[in-house]
């Protein structure tokens, strides 16, 4: 008698279940995604039927619990930002992000007959908001 399978998860799209899977499989389980395809075809349908869900057979449940679950110890957790974009020039803050403003340039407008858009680099800070254009600044110099 095959083994029934129970689910370990849900996700709204058929996109976040696949790396799921791709995860948990990459750890040597067997998973299947049950209602991908109808959430795939009919996106609004994730509502009503719950998900997309991670189904795994029941024996492995617990490793799949376990490889999904967040780390425990707080020295695995990464506190770091995952770019260092610098130090705000008004205030010195560390805690800056990059901000992409799209705007619009008039490009050939005779030629090609639209509108273009060309990305706009921008650096805000966290702290006191200042937006100022500029290149990365390395930390400590």
């Amino acid at each position: 008698m095959p083994e029934e399978l129970v689910t370990v998860a849900s996700y709204a799209t058929a996109q976040e279940a696949q790396i799921v899977k791709g995860l948990l499989e990459s750890h040597g389980l067997l998973v299947f995604l049950q209602d991908e395809h109808t959430i795939r075809m009919y996106r609004l349908y994730s509502n009503a039927l719950g998900g997309v869900k991670v189904q795994v057979p029941s024996s492995n449940l617990r490793a799949a619990r376990e490889i999904l679950s967040p780390p425990q110890d707080a020295s695995e957790r990464r506190t770091e930002p995952e770019a260092d974009w610098g130090i705000c020039p008004r205030c010195g803050n560390r805690d800056v992000e990059l901000c992409l403003n799209i705007q619009p340039s008039l490009f050939s407008l005779v030629r090609l007959a639209f509108l273009f858009f060309r990305p706009k680099d921008e650096l805000e800070c966290r702290g006191c908001r200042h937006v100022w254009q500029g290149i990365r600044t390395e930390v400590g110099s």
